[in-house]
């Protein structure tokens, strides 16, 4: 699994939905990666093994029968489970399902329910490729429409940068932006 999308997650993405969450933030995440679909025999080969495609799956169904708060618990406990690098055996069930029952909101029956109907995944899979711009590296994060690089840049001062500029008030904002102000 991808070591840099673990890194940006963990440091910047959950720290940031933390500290904003939605009243600032309308956060689309699409688990997806560099995974490449064949439409002909409807297989997806990931980047990082057959695990992180079974990952993805688990992801995008929790993506899609849950709020971003209850969702970012459900991956930001698997980012702690699993194993980064190239894996093709598949991580066990019991670590998505005991993820699934630390994020408060999430059905654990339904999430499985979705991760293991194969029409349902390949219908997933087909709609996050789709809503997954072209891109050059992942994490591929973009703010308001504008890429962000993610080893360059600290999302929470993008985002509040953002957010005060177009007339937005939050307490997690004024400390970023007091310092921006000073630094410059």
């Amino acid at each position: 699994l991808c070591i840099d999308t673990q890194r940006f997650f963990n440091k910047q993405l959950y720290p940031t939905w933390n500290a904003l969450g939605p009243e600032v933030m309308d956060l689309h995440l699409y688990p997806f990666g560099n995974t490449k679909l064949d439409k002909d025999s409807q297989t997806v080969t990931c980047q990082h093994g057959e695990a992180e495609c079974d990952a993805n799956g688990w992801e995008q169904c929790a993506v899609e029968q849950s709020s971003p708060r209850v969702y970012l618990e459900f991956i930001h406990c698997l980012e702690q489970k699993l194993p980064m690098g190239h894996a093709d055996e598949l991580f066990p069930t019991s670590w998505f399902l005991d993820c699934a029952a630390a994020a408060d909101g999430l059905d654990e029956g339904k999430l499985q329910k979705c991760h293991d109907n194969p029409m349902l995944r390949w219908q997933l899979q087909e709609k996050y490729g789709k809503a997954t711009p072209e891109h050059s590296n992942i994490p591929w994060v973009v703010v308001n429409g504008i890429r962000m690089d993610e080893e360059k840049e600290d999302l929470l001062t993008v985002v509040c940068r953002q957010y005060t500029a177009a007339g937005g008030t939050a307490s997690a904002c004024s400390s970023v932006i007091t310092m921006e102000r000073e630094w410059n």
